[in-house]
């Protein structure tokens, strides 16, 4: 394989490596944003049953 080749290669191993990167960050950052969706509604019905 040429030079050229083989670096073209590893950029696109590069690139796909930052977007499973990327995938993986903004996967987390949606659950942690369901689970605060989820616990928003009980605190709220905590809070006002305890006046």
């Amino acid at each position: 394989m040429s030079r050229l080749m083989e670096a073209l290669a590893k950029l696109a191993r590069v690139q796909e490596r930052k977007k499973s990167r990327y995938r993986a960050y903004q996967s987390q950052a949606l659950s942690l944003k369901m689970q605060l969706v989820e616990r928003a509604p009980s605190a709220a019905s905590r809070r006002s049953t305890s006046r």
